[in-house]
């Protein structure tokens, strides 16, 4: 395969593949294995992130809360009781846009 291949195919640049291509030469297959990323540690699982984004596009009332869209604030507290995390209403907006343009594509 083509740089230019396997750059559609990844959907990244041939820059990007030629450099992948280079430290797998030079350094093997384990070079190419992503390193911990710094930072501090999401509140959510991958599991519960997505639980969330499902959750977002029905209606809050088909998992008890009273209203017929999710606001920053409803979502917030059904997290907290949920999983027991606190997010804030900045990430919760967030989270419900994600989730309901998630599938639109």
């Amino acid at each position: 395969m083509s740089y230019e291949e396997l750059a559609r195919w990844f959907k990244e640049s041939e820059r990007t593949i030629m450099r992948w291509v280079s430290v797998y030469k030079a350094h093997g297959k384990a070079a190419l294995r992503e390193k911990p990323r710094p930072g501090r540690p999401r509140r959510l699982t991958a599991a519960q992130r997505d639980e969330v984004l499902t959750t977002v596009k029905v209606p809050p009332q088909f998992v008890g809360r009273y209203g017929d869209e999710w606001t920053a604030p409803m979502l917030c507290d059904w997290i907290k009781r949920r999983f027991g995390t606190t997010l804030s209403e900045r990430q919760c907006r967030r989270l419900i846009h994600e989730g309901r343009s998630r599938g639109r594509r």
